[in-house]
């Protein structure tokens, strides 16, 4: 079902995890041998990841407002969609509409390795590439297509912009998916706000819906 084919696509969510674990001050040589990593070597560094504190107690609802006191931000989520604590154990706040099978999410990484004065530049660390994606979506028998990558912003801080297309099998249908995510880091943790829908359900009013999102999105940390 279509229902079955949105909740596959939440498994996108942690695949930055993999550019964060070569997360350096190095040389550019040094920064691309770190990119190679497999995907056995990934899973084993996953596994030492903190786990996300998803507990709802650190949540406070107002209407579409969600702020997380744990993780200290606020973004305000499209109006009158469903609002939970999302299925994902990295995501800690979603928005569903049901009509155009479309989610919304804000995921938290802990990365406890990197050392606090590099905490807050992404760019120091390359996007992960098409193939590297596709590593990861080969663990759900899934392929990236129609992949970008861009430098972005979330509050002020650099990010990473990335989108692609994937099909998504559910019983004997296929679906065509868009996913577009943006992934900052900040103080040793990357947070990643992303919209999952059918590309046919992906117009003029999702993009102003997702632009509108992202620019809601700021950080309460006192520095």
């Amino acid at each position: 079902s279509l229902t079955s084919a949105t909740q596959k696509t939440n498994t996108y969510y942690p695949l930055f995890e993999f550019v964060i674990n070569s997360f350096k001050v190095s040389n550019q040589k040094k920064q691309n041998d770190d990119m190679e990593l497999s995907v056995e070597e990934y899973l084993k560094y996953k596994e030492q990841v903190p786990e996300t504190d998803k507990n709802p107690k650190n949540n406070r609802w107002t209407n579409e407002l969600y702020r997380n006191v744990k993780y200290k931000f606020r973004v305000s989520f499209p109006k009158n969609w469903e609002y939970d604590g999302g299925a994902g154990n990295k995501i800690v706040a979603r928005a569903t509409n049901r009509e155009k099978a479309a989610t919304v999410a804000v995921s938290v990484t802990h990365l406890e390795h990197i050392k606090s004065k590099d905490s807050s530049n992404i760019f120091k660390t390359p996007p992960l590439t098409k193939d590297q994606m596709n590593k990861f979506l080969e663990l759900q028998n899934m392929k990236a297509e129609n992949y970008k990558s861009e430098k972005a912003y979330l509050n002020n801080f650099p990010a990473y912009m990335y989108e692609f297309t994937s099909e998504v099998k559910a019983g004997t249908d296929t679906y065509t998916y868009f996913s577009k995510q943006i992934q900052c880091l900040c103080q040793n943790k990357v947070y990643t706000l992303v919209i999952n829908l059918p590309l046919e359900n992906w117009d003029e009013e999702m993009i102003i819906l997702f632009d509108r999102f992202i620019k809601s999105f700021v950080f309460e940390i006192v520095f």
